[in-house]
């Protein structure tokens, strides 16, 4: 383990006994049901859940800085839902004036025009993180909430990160730190469904539908954005994140790095590798240890943020 993962483990917010090992049995049957899951989420998954058109159009324009106010609110208004949430985030506790905005365009004036089309974005994608059927929701319950808040720190640390560092397009690392692990969320759906559906049985344990799902988020995650026609830099942040070889793009290094403090420090169950990532990015962005240890200290400020209002 690394100087770095050590002194990251102290910030960590878990028992240090929830921390226990793969059995041999159990790492057997997180092999045999991934297969059984990635099967599933080409057959049946992959069109299970379209990616929200209002969050595509919006990451389809979102490293535009020239935002014009009432193009933008427009666009937001489509989803009136949407609209609400980024009304409601312009009147959050982080971002608030002397004066309540009761209009979608005064919203956009407050948070700012790339602000306000990530909050629609952030709001858009949210539904990616839910089971779809309540019987799904029932499965797996605590890890869909878990996933969430793992893409919302990620995408606001490594936000924080590239204006730190003045490296990478903020915008950018934020959307690739919330959709990086996408192919988690469809891979923990087939599992919910395989188990709904009585193909595999009922008591798989959480442990190891953590296990199967991290094992195959990678090749889920890839193939989702290839058929999403994501940008050019989002679906390397999906295929690039764990990858061995390090990235000519800033945003995944940014991603790699933010996703990788966050799992050592609110995950128990994260896996060994991380310090390979760990190293990686570091050496990429050329960062410091005492940057890593700040990032991970205000982490969940972060997510917080990004959550308000949502």
């Amino acid at each position: 383990m690394s100087e770095l993962h050590t002194s990251l483990l102290a910030l960590a917010t878990w028992d240090t006994a929830a921390r226990t090992p793969m059995t041999d049995e159990d790492a057997a049957a997180a092999s045999v049901l991934r297969e059984l899951v990635v099967e599933h989420y080409r057959s049946d998954g992959k069109e299970a859940a379209p990616f929200p058109l209002l969050a595509m159009e919006l990451i389809g324009t979102g490293a535009r800085r020239d935002w014009d106010v009432a193009p933008l609110a427009a666009l937001i208004g489509k989803d009136p839902v949407i609209a609400a949430r980024v009304i409601r985030a312009a009147n959050s506790a982080y971002s608030a004036g002397v004066r309540e905005v009761e209009t979608l365009r005064d919203a956009v004036v407050r948070l700012g025009t790339r602000a306000a089309a990530g909050v629609a974005v952030t709001a858009a994608t949210r539904a990616l993180f839910d089971g779809e059927a309540r019987a799904i929701q029932r499965t797996f319950r605590s890890s869909w909430e878990r996933l969430w808040q793992h893409a919302v720190r990620t995408a606001a640390g490594a936000r924080w990160l590239a204006r730190q560092l003045g490296q990478g397009d903020p915008e950018r690392a934020f959307l690739g730190g919330l959709l990086h692990d996408v192919g988690k969320t469809f891979a923990l759906r087939s599992l919910a469904a395989l188990v709904v559906e009585e193909q595999i049985r009922a008591s798989v344990e959480e442990r190891i539908a953590w296990e199967l799902v991290d094992a195959a988020h990678v090749e889920v995650g890839t193939e989702l954005a290839v058929f999403w026609n994501f940008p050019e830099y989002l679906t390397s942040v999906c295929m690039m994140h764990h990858a061995g070889a390090a990235s000519p793009l800033p945003e995944v290094e940014l991603v790699r790095l933010v996703s990788a403090v966050d799992d050592v420090v609110f995950d128990p169950w994260h896996r060994a590798g991380l310090d390979a990532d760990l190293e990686q990015a570091c050496a990429a962005l050329g960062v410091q240890p005492e940057t890593v240890i700040e990032l991970a200290g205000t982490l969940g400020e972060l997510g917080a943020q990004a959550s308000a209002g949502l």
